[in-house]
């Protein structure tokens, strides 16, 4: 589905005016955060990023600046993607690990409070 999504962003570029590109690298990143697998984001707009670097040169004089300029855009968008789709997933994972955590205190508390009361 990612990938198939990303296809179509591709598509769209190709007829969008250069003032809308970043809303359609938003909504790349916004793709990229809601599919819970980072590495398969990171890979599918990896494999995909000459696409959307020939279709952002698509409506425009090629010149060396401007293959330049539209490599770095699309080098810099694979690392922020990248940055925060590894963040997150780092964060959930962290926050998955202390609510384990916390469950893991709370059973116990009740197993010693299940003690203390045949106790008494």
């Amino acid at each position: 589905v990612l990938v198939f999504l990303n296809a179509m962003s591709v598509g769209i570029q190709y007829s969008l005016p250069r003032q809308l590109l970043p809303a359609l690298s938003s909504g790349r990143l916004l793709l990229s955060v809601m599919f819970l697998d980072p590495w398969q984001a990171v890979t599918s707009n990896l494999l995909l990023s000459p696409l959307f670097t020939y279709a952002s040169l698509a409506n425009e004089s090629i010149d060396a600046l401007s293959i330049f300029l539209a490599i770095m855009n699309e080098a810099f968008f694979l690392l922020l993607s990248s940055l925060v789709c590894f963040y997150l997933d780092a964060s959930l994972r962290r926050q998955e690990s202390s609510t384990m955590k916390m469950e893991a205190k709370t059973k116990e508390a009740e197993a010693n409070m299940t003690a203390a009361q045949k106790l008494l």
